[in-house]
C-alpha cells in the first residue's frame, strides 16, 4: 500500500466584515484546499500563535479551514494577523501564509 503526500494549497484569507468594530465579534478565516494529508493552518499575530477554530476538509475538493474570532479593540487597528498552512509534503521552514491587516472602527 502507497500513501500518496501531496502539498496544500496557499491559504486564503476572508473576513466577516471589510472592517472590525471595536467591542464586536470579528472573524477571519483562512482556507487551504487539498493537500494529503490535511493542511496544519495556524494563526498568528505579531508572532505569537493564536488559538482558532479548525475544520479538516477530509478530501481535496473540501478545503481545510482555521477561523479566529476575536473581539477588537483600538489596539488592534492595523495589526497584522497571519495564517500558515502546511503538511509533510513541504518543509515546515517553507509554510505557505497569506496575511490580512485588521481595520479597527472605534466607537
Amino acid at each position: 500500500m502507497f500513501i500518496v503526500i501531496v502539498p496544500p494549497g496557499p491559504p486564503r484569507v476572508t473576513t466577516s466584515n471589510p472592517v472590525a468594530k471595536e467591542g464586536e465579534m470579528f472573524h477571519l478565516t483562512c482556507a487551504s484546499e487539498g493537500g494529503s494529508p490535511d493542511p496544519v493552518i495556524q494563526w498568528y499575530r505579531d508572532g505569537v500563535l493564536l488559538q482558532g477554530k479548525v475544520t479538516p476538509g477530509k478530501s481535496r475538493d473540501t478545503p481545510t479551514t482555521n477561523v479566529l474570532s476575536v473581539k477588537p479593540t483600538i489596539n488592534d487597528d492595523r495589526a497584522l494577523y497571519t495564517c500558515t498552512a502546511w503538511n509533510r509534503a513541504i518543509r515546515e521552514e517553507n509554510k505557505m501564509s497569506a496575511s490580512y491587516a485588521m481595520t479597527v472602527h472605534c466607537k
